[in-house]
């Protein structure tokens, strides 16, 4: 069992919205406040995430404009932690580059925005039990 209050989560993205409603969720989640991180500057996450801060990564795909800009985030993440980096959520808007070849790949899971609470928390809850495992 995952006990949220507890765990570390980096929000990646531009959308002031998208933000706000990740905060409120996870809130509700009981994910303790002071372990929310927001960001929406790629380097500045890539680098938190290398520090091992983080248990879980929302992710954006389509980051100011730049249509895969979250997708090589996570690919750069993935390569400097050799194996050992966070759980990476992808948290987008964009339907159709959640469809696109490699990119569930890339994720341990998608988020499709909008989203409601229980599928949001469902879908938290079981990435990190797996990770747990």
């Amino acid at each position: 069992m995952v006990w949220l209050e507890d765990v570390k989560v980096l929000v990646v993205d531009d959308d002031k919205t998208s933000v706000d409603l990740a905060k409120l969720y996870l809130d509700r989640m009981w994910v303790d406040k002071s372990n929310i991180t927001m960001s929406d500057d790629l380097l500045s996450c890539v680098e938190m995430a290398k520090k091992g801060l983080f248990d879980l990564i929302l992710m954006d795909i389509k980051i100011w404009g730049a249509p895969r800009a979250g997708v090589a985030a996570t690919e750069l993440i993935r390569a400097k932690m050799n194996g050992d980096s966070p759980r990476i959520i992808a948290y987008s808007a964009d339907v159709f580059a959640t469809k696109e070849e490699g990119i569930r790949e890339k994720f341990d899971w998608i988020i499709v925005k909008p989203v409601k609470l229980h599928t949001f928390r469902e879908t938290i809850l079981g990435v990190l039990e797996k990770k747990a495992k």
